[in-house]
């Protein structure tokens, strides 16, 4: 039996159901064994899934699926790592499929059809799409592994997720991050055309992904946490020809000079290792491949700056530092960018639509008054702060166009 693009088109009327599975890693001789199950009489391999049960979450369906098929026990979850969707084996359902990560220890033995294989060399697989899942994420695999072998998470991208993964809705209907005049300059400057390949990380609810998507020939866009790609998911205007994916910026699982051009709207602040993700940027794009990259700035001036930042720290757990727009220029400089736009926007918000969207609680909303009394008249007036009725400031981005 061979598995064709007819298993990827979903039928009209064919009902849909939710499956769940896991890519189980185990440190090798100097590789990672992955765990995979013969399929019944069918040729090649599969990896450890099964149907949710009523009642049931697809994280604990995973984890009872893998122990049933594989044997496997003291799974450590490390989080979901991607979905995939096709029609079932008979083609009377359509499948969703959750994947999760999971390690256990060096010496872990499978049962009955299992067998560990390395993660650099997979035998022939019956179904395509599970092949691509550890090939497409085997750089992210093996990252993910090697963090919980040395000790554990990074709590910084641990806050991201659980901010954006609580306010993924809020940030779906945000009027600002659909349409406005940052995104409208990436789109003008960077010249897509019918033949780019546009990879945009930590593309969020996929407003920037859906944008390019007309103009391009394909759309990758990759986000740290799951939930903000479910809302990108439900963009039915840009779903056909954009490929969505759970990815960390700092280690992006493609080959290098995969695309011709790499955006990255509004989520710079957020990164922990910000130099690392702009390298992994760059390594995706070939020479003379572009790069659009929009971030909020503080103001220039030292006392704005700080009022900014601590308000933006008070609003946000999971902020970690906006840089000013001169340093965004010599950062980029220094990666070999020659840059073609650098352009500073400015948006007037009301200070409690700001606070809405990021569902900040009312002892940091107390806090940030606090600080705005506290605050010098020049330090408030740096940030554009209105003491109306319905007070507002200046949110201000950097929007930075180039070639590598």
């Amino acid at each position: 039996m061979e598995i064709d693009q007819s298993w990827y088109r979903r039928p009209p009327g064919v009902p849909e159901h939710a499956s769940a599975g896991g890519v189980v890693v185990r440190p090798g001789d100097a590789q990672l064994l992955v765990a995979l199950i013969r399929e019944g009489g069918y040729p090649g391999y599969v990896l450890p899934k099964g149907h949710v049960e009523p009642g049931e979450s697809s994280e604990k369906a995973a984890a009872r699926e893998v122990s049933e098929e594989a044997g496997l026990a003291g799974l450590v979850n490390l989080g979901e790592i991607a979905v995939r969707e096709r029609l079932d084996l008979k083609k009377t359902s359509w499948k969703r499929t959750h994947y999760f990560l999971y390690v256990v220890d060096a010496g872990s033995s499978v049962q009955g059809q299992a067998e560990w294989f390395s993660l650099d060399a997979l035998p022939a697989m019956f179904w395509p799409e599970q092949r691509e899942v550890l090939h497409t994420y085997r750089s992210q695999i093996a990252i993910l592994v090697a963090q919980f072998l040395q000790g554990g998470r990074d709590p910084g991208k641990e806050a991201t997720q659980r901010q954006f993964g609580q306010r993924a809705s809020a940030y779906a209907h945000s009027a600002s991050h659909r349409h406005d005049t940052d995104l409208e300059l990436l789109v003008e400057h960077l010249k897509p055309t019918s033949a780019d390949r546009l990879l945009d990380v930590a593309t969020g609810t996929g407003f920037t992904a859906v944008a390019f998507r007309p103009l391009v020939r394909s759309v990758v866009g990759v986000d740290l946490t799951w939930e903000m790609l479910r809302e990108a998911q439900g963009l039915r205007s840009g779903r056909d020809r954009i490929r969505w994916a759970v990815a960390d910026a700092d280690a992006l699982p493609f080959a290098d000079a995969t695309f011709t051009v790499v955006t990255c709207r509004r989520a710079a602040h957020h990164f922990v290792h910000l130099e690392r993700a702009i390298g992994e940027m760059l390594r995706v794009l070939p020479v003379g491949g572009r790069i659009g990259l929009v971030d909020q700035v503080p103001p220039d001036d030292e006392a704005g700056g700080k009022l900014m930042e601590s308000m933006e720290i008070l609003r946000d757990p999971s902020h970690v530092r906006a840089i000013p727009a001169s340093r965004w220029q010599a950062l980029l400089a220094k990666w070999g960018v020659a840059l073609s736009l650098v352009q500073t926007v400015e948006r007037r918000l009301a200070v409690s639509e700001w606070l809405e969207l990021a569902g900040t609680d009312l002892a940091r909303r107390d806090a940030i008054d606090a600080a705005l009394r506290r605050a010098s008249p020049p330090a408030r007036e740096q940030i554009g702060y209105e003491a109306t009725q319905n007070p507002t400031f200046l949110k201000r981005w950097i929007v930075l166009v180039g070639k590598r």
